[in-house]
């Protein structure tokens, strides 16, 4: 019988380094109708002890967002297709996916070459995203597509650089695209996936560009989206300044208006660039950018993120309209969501 893990341990596969094999929508088919959660029907040892050992370390972050005992263990989450094929209780909880599954739904986890009634699997990262955003808001199911199709993990122990996205924006609008009717809790999925960025290297970097560039109905400042890692080849008279650098890169720019936003304090351990001397600076003014430091504190406190994207929106000659009491609630819920650190597991 087939094993299909998701949740935490889908997170842990995605970590663990395991080689996630691409199914063909048509075994995946065969996987779902096969899933089990009776570990006893099925041979998938290796795999399942390999993700095992990282339940002590999700132990704490998972339990802590789910406001569970801290030192409960983690059931071992299954995904199948039937009502009969459920099974709670003995470490095990399940979920049911009673439709057709969506392209480019599962991936395998242990060896591909074995039938895939008897394999064990995991949702892809993009199917993982849309199961996931259920009971999330609007913020967070962003936050965590973009940790998706950025080159960061946020991990038990905090965040982790990786070399590439594990999904992108395309990958999980085609996979939306062919959800069957009939699916359940994916509107969430469905008005976020529009709004995902590709290549974001922290938390922050996708909370902020956000925040700045989503729509007003959406509680957004409807700017532009900038250019992020910008570079900035150096003139002769900026060399002078940074004689080592032939380029500055900007962390979030506007070329057409000669703005940049640029992380400031500890967003450097985040995966950010500091603003690294009065030099670069200098540098950056020399090409003609006029720059705006962003601090974590500014961020993190609304009235003050409001006050610097007004600016922001200034400079840009972008005019803010008056708001209504829902639009400014909906600005207050989705800084709440962007900037309040969220384990989403």
């Amino acid at each position: 019988m087939a094993l299909i893990v998701h949740d935490w341990c889908a997170r842990a596969a995605y970590l663990s380094g395991i080689t996630l094999a691409p199914v063909p929508d048509e075994e995946a088919a065969v996987a779902l109708a096969s899933a089990t959660a009776n570990m006893r029907d099925m041979d998938g040892a290796p795999t399942l002890d390999a993700l095992s050992r990282w339940e002590p370390s999700f132990r704490p972050v998972v339990n802590g967002a789910r406001r569970r005992p801290e030192d409960e263990p983690l059931p071992i989450p299954c995904l199948v297709g039937t009502d009969a094929a459920r099974r709670h209780g003995g470490n095990i909880g399940c979920r049911r996916w009673g439709v057709g599954l969506p392209h480019g739904a599962l991936v395998r986890l242990d060896d591909p070459s074995d039938p895939p009634h008897l394999g064990v699997f995991a949702p892809s990262p993009a199917f993982h995203w849309l199961l996931r955003t259920r009971g999330l808001g609007f913020g967070q199911a962003l936050l965590l597509g973009c940790e998706l199709c950025g080159t960061y993990s946020m991990a038990p122990q905090g965040m982790r650089r990786r070399p590439g996205p594990l999904t992108t924006p395309g990958e999980v609008a085609d996979l939306l695209a062919s959800v069957p009717d009939g699916a359940r809790h994916v509107s969430t999925a469905r008005s976020a996936a529009p709004h995902l960025l590709d290549g974001c290297a922290s938390p922050r970097e996708a909370a902020t560009v956000l925040y700045a560039s989503l729509p007003a109905r959406r509680g957004g400042y409807g700017l532009p989206e900038p250019q992020r890692n910008h570079p900035v080849a150096l003139n002769a008279r900026a060399r002078a300044l940074l004689p080592a650098k032939r380029a500055i890169y900007l962390d979030l720019a506007w070329p057409e208006s000669h703005l940049a936003v640029e992380y400031d304090s500890h967003g450097h351990e985040e995966g950010m660039r500091p603003l690294e001397d009065k030099d670069r600076l200098v540098a950056a003014a020399h090409m003609g950018f006029e720059i705006l430091p962003l601090t974590p504190n500014m961020a993190d406190r609304r009235e003050r993120l409001d006050a610097f994207m007004e600016e922001v929106a200034d400079r840009l000659g972008v005019r803010q309209r008056p708001l209504c009491r829902s639009t400014l609630e909906r600005r207050a819920r989705l800084h709440r969501e962007l900037f309040t650190p969220w384990n989403l597991w």
